[in-house]
C-alpha cells in the first residue's frame, strides 16, 4: 500500500491517493485537486468522500469527468454535494454510490468498511475508511 497526501485550498484539506494492488483510490478531492491527482495516479478506480463538506468534495465533478469514476459518499451527506449548502460556489456533484452507516462495500475487489464516528461537540457524522 502506498499513501500520497496533499493539502488543498485555503483550508488545506488533505486529499489522499491510496494505492493498493496498483489501483488508486482518490479520497476527498478538495479545492483544485485535479492537477495534483493527474500527476500522481496511474490507475484510478474510485472517488471516496469521507463526508460532504465543500473542502472535501470540491473537485468531485472534475475528477469524475477526467477519469469516468464512481463517487462513493455517506448517504446522509449527499445533499451537501448537490446543493452547496455553505454557499462557497462549489461545483455540484452527485454520488453514484450512497454508503449506509457501518455498511461494508467492495470496490474493485477490495473490501472497504465505512464506519461513522461522531464528534463530541457537533452532530456531524465522519467516515473512517480502512
Amino acid at each position: 500500500m502506498d499513501i500520497k497526501v496533499q493539502p488543498m485550498g485555503d483550508y488545506q484539506t488533505n486529499c489522499y491517493i491510496v494505492t493498493v494492488d496498483k489501483k488508486d483510490f482518490i479520497i476527498d478531492p478538495g479545492v483544485d485537486a485535479l492537477r495534483w491527482i493527474k500527476q500522481n495516479v496511474t490507475n484510478p478506480v474510485a472517488i471516496l468522500n469521507t463526508h460532504g463538506h465543500f473542502d472535501h468534495v470540491w473537485s468531485n465533478t472534475a475528477v469524475q469527468n477526467e477519469y469516468n469514476l464512481k463517487i462513493y459518499t455517506p448517504k446522509d451527506d449527499n445533499f451537501m454535494l448537490e446543493k452547496d449548502p455553505y454557499g462557497m460556489g462549489m461545483p455540484p456533484s452527485c454520488a453514484d454510490v450512497l454508503i449506509e452507516p457501518d455498511e461494508e462495500i467492495s470496490i474493485s475487489n477490495r473490501i472497504s468498511n465505512w464506519v461513522n464516528v461522531y464528534r463530541v461537540y457537533r452532530s456531524d457524522q465522519w467516515t473512517y475508511i480502512h
